[in-house]
């Protein structure tokens, strides 16, 4: 190539290059390195500009939040994201009929179990297939209403976690006869046991049938009384 055609070529690419280069004066992220202008744009809920996907998925997320638009999520390809998108919008929509439509497991438990606690809506929880986190659920309604009967309605949940359900209702108001709904012998009387020393109830001893722990009962009352 002739010389005289060199010079125009290398001031075109000189040009390409600065063009290239330019800064957007009215992008304060631009300037930025890759992961702090990612963590920028971030900040500014400019997901579009995100490269790392990692951090534009919840970007977006974020976004469907505040425009209170559930196919905001859509822009989501990676099936996990996708489905922590559409829990974090129902939430934001207080609408537990979108917690249906979600496909992933985990998400669509967390999902019912927030609107099952926050709304002391068992039958949410009920929806929730984790079975621990299933109990949990029905545990803290329960322990919210002060209501047994959804303690004993504890699906498939062992003896020792119904017991505990009952006696920390019972201890909460102070219900003897919450006690008596727990089967197991020894947890009946603890239970008895705990409300009648809060409540200094020395009659309450007398009901409990394993006589150690009734005489451990009228024992502690008798000395705070004292």
């Amino acid at each position: 190539m002739k010389r005289w055609l060199i010079i125009p070529v290398l001031i075109g690419v000189i040009l390409l290059v600065a063009a290239c280069q330019t800064v957007d004066p009215n992008d304060s992220c631009s300037s930025l390195d890759d992961t702090a202008k990612d963590q920028c744009y971030f900040d500014n809920v400019q997901c579009s500009k995100i490269d790392n996907e990692v951090l534009r998925n919840p970007c977006i997320a974020e976004l469907a939040k505040i425009q209170e638009d559930i196919s905001v999520c859509d822009l989501i390809e990676e099936e996990s994201a996708f489905a922590y998108c559409q829990d974090q919008v129902a939430r934001v929509l207080n609408n537990p009929e979108i917690c249906k439509d979600i496909e992933m497991r985990y998400s669509q438990d967390n999902c019912y179990s927030h609107f099952g606690t926050s709304n002391n809506d068992v039958q949410k929880c009920l929806l929730i297939s984790n079975e621990e986190q299933r109990h949990k659920c029905i545990e803290t309604v329960a322990d919210v209403t002060n209501d047994p009967n959804l303690c004993l309605n504890l699906p498939f949940a062992p003896e020792n976690k119904r017991a505990a359900c009952l006696s920390s209702i019972a201890r909460e108001t102070q219900d003897k006869e919450v006690c008596d709904m727990i089967d197991e012998r020894v947890k009946q009387n603890t239970c008895k046991l705990r409300i009648a020393k809060d409540t200094n109830n020395i009659e309450l001893c007398e009901e409990i049938t394993i006589n150690l722990m009734k005489d451990d009962c009228i024992a502690d009352i008798q000395q705070e009384l004292n």
